[in-house]
């Protein structure tokens, strides 16, 4: 499979879905695939939350971030943004880990408070140790 963007040459991305079996554990499927830089990349669902249409569909998922990411492409087709807005946390976790997808932080309304405290200069320490007692009881 060449994929080099050197010399601009392009294959359809393919990832493999593997069933893990193992004597005694729970059964599971890794995801395996070569990212846009050609290293080799694994994603590993356990559990027996995960059935193999699941993990087909996720499949799919990887397959598509990585050709928008070869591809450079900025907008998803509704049907990956629909998926990647619904998704857990730990599906967006593993996906974020393989480099297929950026996570923002959120900010909290805590963060937002303790930054708006520590940037008053002006109060004086009373004023600023009230305020973080404040901060604490809520």
């Amino acid at each position: 499979m060449n994929r080099t963007k050197t010399n601009l040459t392009y294959q359809q991305p393919m990832a493999t879905l593997i069933k893990i079996k193992k004597p005694g554990k729970t059964p599971g499927y890794s995801i395996q695939w070569y990212d846009q830089n050609g290293r080799h990349r694994t994603i590993y669902l356990c559990g027996r939350r995960y059935t193999e249409e699941t993990a087909e569909e996720f499949k799919r998922i990887v397959e598509r971030l990585d050709r928008y990411l070869w591809d450079g492409t900025t907008v998803l087709d509704k049907k990956t943004a629909v998926w990647l807005a619904t998704a857990p946390s730990g599906l967006l976790s593993k996906l974020t880990n393989a480099g297929l997808i950026t996570i923002t932080e959120s900010k909290t309304c805590n963060w937002l408070w303790d930054s708006y405290i520590n940037s008053k200069t002006d109060w004086k320490s009373t004023t600023i140790a009230s305020n973080r007692h404040v901060r604490k009881q809520s």
